[in-house]
């Protein structure tokens, strides 16, 4: 059986689209008879278990990192958190010699490309350079302190950035403007760089079957039933625009509720926001859940209102769920990709700007019945012919072979 090493700094229960990804990519694998080796970080303050394999064979070994929940001490630890690392390769090198080793972590990449060199491939999340710059945009949660010390990661990011792309022997993105950026990063990458579509997992984002099966989860999930709801989800930082969005809201002529799921560093933001405009009866902050799933069969129009987003998971999870999606258009001062990810089927205000925004859902829900179910239907098709796990797995495992 041959092995396929996918690495990160992190794993559940840490959420996100990476994270996602390496889960969606292990089954993929596994199901073509792979055995996969997750190796990642311990969740930051948990107690540490050097490996475990759940049910379906997979294996998830963590090296030491982040150990406490004092971001100083982790810090002061970092030395011995390489050391772990590099003892977890050595280890995989002799238990399991992968045939493919994915990285899906600049911090991570140049050594799993030094011990793997020639099967080495890193998938890229993003670059340090343009996300760094538009998530340390000023908000009233950044005091001096935050903004060195993201001075600081930024130019230690962009540096692993550059070596992940210099050692690795294959590179991939998600999208055409994270390609613009990985030549913008390291020009000589373009020979072994090409851009590939993620996957999403069908049968977990999937529609909803009726109207009682929507009026079931929006009182499963204390969400109103005679309002249209509003949906947007990801980290709570400026990068996702989540004050433009309840902004944008806040003048809709429309009977609304909006839920924005996740969390993070601008959480006590964007409730000052929502007190400041008297929105606490229309919108719902619910936190990181697991059950993402349900809230987008609930919505009735997703939004992306990110000021930097380079591809967009949540596009690919709306689109499976057959949700429709309003976004701002790429240009200016907004990096995103969501007319290359979802085409046509979007809509897109006239001008990036919280007016255009709140006119562009008024519009949408102007719409008849009958033309946001067909849309639906063709997102929900869109999604299954072009985004996939399992065709995913086959170009990278094909990428590195002899």
């Amino acid at each position: 059986m041959k092995n396929i090493l996918l690495s990160n700094i992190s794993y559940f229960p840490d959420y996100g689209g990476v994270e996602n990804s390496l889960k969606y990519l292990s089954e993929a694998f596994r199901a073509k008879g792979y055995q996969v080796v997750i190796l990642v970080g311990q969740s930051k303050g948990t107690k540490f278990e050097r490996s475990s394999t759940n049910l379906n064979n997979e294996l998830v070994l963590r090296f030491r990192f982040r150990p406490f929940n004092n971001d100083l001490f982790n810090t002061i630890i970092l030395p011995i958190s390489l050391i772990d690392f590099i003892y977890c390769l050595f280890y995989v090198r002799h238990r399991y010699p992968p045939s493919l080793a994915l990285s899906r972590n600049q911090l991570v990449s140049p050594l799993v490309s030094l011990f793997f060199s020639k099967c080495s491939v890193y998938l890229a999340p993003g670059f340090s350079e343009n996300q760094q710059r538009k998530e340390n945009l000023q908000s009233n949660n950044i005091n001096k302190l935050n903004l060195i010390v993201g001075k600081i990661k930024k130019k230690t990011h962009s540096y692993f950035d550059k070596i992940s792309l210099k050692l690795a022997k294959r590179l991939f993105v998600f999208s055409q403007n994270m390609f613009e950026q990985a030549l913008t990063c390291y020009p000589k990458s373009i020979t072994k760089l090409e851009i590939v579509k993620p996957g999403v997992d069908s049968d977990h984002f999937r529609p909803k079957t009726s109207r009682e099966d929507l009026n079931d989860l929006r009182t499963k999930l204390l969400l109103p039933k005679d309002k249209k709801i509003i949906l947007g989800v990801g980290r709570f930082v400026p990068a996702k625009g989540f004050d433009l969005l309840i902004q944008a809201c806040s003048k809709l002529k429309s009977d609304w509720h909006l839920v924005i799921i996740g969390n993070g560093r601008d959480h006590a933001h964007i409730v000052d926001i929502v007190d400041r405009l008297n929105l606490n009866n229309r919108v719902s902050l619910p936190g990181k859940v697991q059950n993402t799933n349900e809230y987008y069969r609930c919505a009735d129009t997703f939004i992306m209102s990110s000021r930097y987003e380079p591809l967009g998971q949540t596009l690919l999870e709306a689109m499976s769920c057959g949700v429709p999606i309003i976004s701002f258009k790429h240009g200016g001062e907004i990096v995103n990709a969501t007319q290359e990810v979802v085409g046509q089927l979007a809509f897109f205000p006239i001008s990036n700007t919280v007016s255009s925004l709140g006119n562009s859902i008024d519009d949408f829900f102007s719409l008849s019945e009958s033309d946001v179910e067909n849309l639906s239907k063709k997102l929900r098709n869109y999604s299954i012919k072009n985004y996939s796990w399992h065709l995913l797995a086959d170009k990278l495992a094909c990428s590195v072979k002899d």
